[in-house]
């Protein structure tokens, strides 16, 4: 069974400045979406899941070529801030999502297969599909708590024009993660690179993997991330800021020994557009794939 692909596109883009998601960077108007789109399809996938705030469908339904709909069966699923496990209560002052570990649970009526996660607004490449597709295929269905991750060098997610957030991963010698490190405030400085949460003066090297929300699950996942996200509401959900992250839940599920992930690191680079000032340099970046013939000039020519 093909694993389902969920894309998390329901974020406000608000140090881009507005829907990064459906930002044209290709030479027809291409998103990173439509890219991920593409090499999804070419891994074998056929479902894809948007999970995207309603007040957006509209814009989602223009932008989105009509051939993605005659290859993959494509369903909206919306993250609407009052859908909450029942008994969670009221929260009248939040006004934002509630965070990536929300959103994935948004898809869980629509999933009885493995799924894949990524985010909208972040280029994978191709080879990032293919071993996370490759994984999930040899990873017997319905084997509980076995999930995969693509991970990338840090270095090579930076952004030359503001402070990014990175979960930074430990691994164990067989290449399973051991843990992850929460970092809000990475950003280059020289030849260093430093994060407001670490000891002052201590920088990292570059090399270290993070997770960019790349992941393989099996369908399990929801079970525990509802009843965590139960624990989350009850001790934070007052917190109009508080943010049920995915990475921070298989972290303290790895934590616990109840799950265990296995990291792929990428043979591609990872790009992406945080701020406005990113945008050139992802249009060069798409333009050399092409040039390189990675991606057609026209996504529209799948077979």
């Amino acid at each position: 069974m093909k694993p389902a692909l969920v894309v998390m596109a329901a974020g406000k883009g608000s140090r881009f400045g507005g829907l990064k998601q459906l930002e044209p960077l290709g030479p027809h108007g291409e998103t990173l979406m439509d890219y991920a789109l593409f090499d999804a399809y070419r891994s074998g996938i056929r479902q894809v899941l948007l999970i995207i705030r309603p007040e957006i469908e509209l814009e989602f339904r223009k932008k989105l070529s009509a051939h993605w709909f005659e290859k993959f069966t494509i369903d909206f699923v919306f993250q609407r801030l009052d859908e909450l496990p029942e008994g969670t209560g009221v929260f009248p002052d939040r006004t934002k999502p509630w965070g990536t570990g929300h959103a994935v649970l948004a898809a869980a009526p629509f999933v009885q297969s493995p799924l894949i996660v990524m985010n909208a607004d972040d280029f994978y490449g191709p080879s990032a599909f293919r071993s996370l597709t490759r994984w999930l295929d040899e990873t017997p269905t319905g084997t509980p708590s076995r999930f995969a991750m693509v991970a990338y060098p840090l270095e090579t997610t930076l952004s030359q024009h503001g402070s990014v957030s990175r979960s930074i991963c430990q691994l164990h010698p067989n290449g399973s993660l051991q843990q992850m490190q929460e970092l809000s405030d990475l950003r280059r400085e020289g030849d260093h690179i430093y994060a407001s949460e670490l000891v002052k003066h201590q920088a990292l090297t570059g090399r270290e993997l993070v997770s960019m929300n790349f992941w393989g699950f099996q369908a399990d996942i929801f079970k525990t991330l509802r009843e965590d996200f139960r624990l989350f509401l009850a001790e934070r959900g007052q917190d109009p800021k508080a943010e049920y992250s995915l990475p921070a839940h298989v972290a303290r599920r790895v934590q616990a020994g109840s799950a265990h992930v296995q990291v792929l690191p990428s043979q591609d680079a990872w790009f992406g557009v945080t701020y406005q000032e990113d945008k050139p340099e992802a249009i060069r970046r798409i333009g050399e794939l092409i040039n390189q013939g990675i991606y057609p000039v026209s996504l529209e020519s799948l077979p």
